[in-house]
């Protein structure tokens, strides 16, 4: 483990860029555990990994999600959420925490990066609607 926390391995860099390339986009929750970064679920949906997630335990989620563009064309943007439950053991936050830019560093084309306490957080609407934000890019 280095001081910035616990390194992005490249297997989990070439699964999320494999797929990325299919048809549904790339999907993953990724956990720290022993001092590794593990993949825990893919391939789910929103509402799937949402209720998945474990109440006092963070997790990183990197998600491509399928929406109109600037140009009114739909298009996949990828985004990084930090899943940090306030219930969470502080070691753990503080591990998470750290670790964090590892993935922002190894995983090219993030639109938009958030950060969520509670599960409601992460309905598809308010995902949307904060990538949109990060993006500059209004639903009037």
């Amino acid at each position: 483990m280095s001081l910035s926390g616990i390194n992005m391995p490249g297997d989990i860099i070439a699964k999320f860029e494999s797929d990325r390339m299919s048809d549904s986009g790339a999907r993953l929750v990724l956990k720290l555990e022993n001092d590794n970064m593990i993949i825990e679920n893919d391939g789910l949906e929103v509402e799937q990994m949402v209720s998945q997630l474990p109440e006092a335990e963070p997790r990183y989620v990197i998600y491509d999600i399928k929406m109109m563009n600037r140009a009114n064309i739909e298009d996949f943007r990828t985004v990084f959420i930090l899943w940090m439950p306030m219930t969470s053991p502080v070691r753990m936050r503080m591990m998470y925490s750290s670790t964090k830019q590892q993935i922002t560093n190894n995983i090219r084309g993030i639109a938009a990066t958030l950060q969520a306490e509670e599960k409601d957080e992460l309905a598809m609407e308010r995902i949307i609607s904060k990538v949109n934000k990060q993006q500059g890019i209004n639903n009037y």
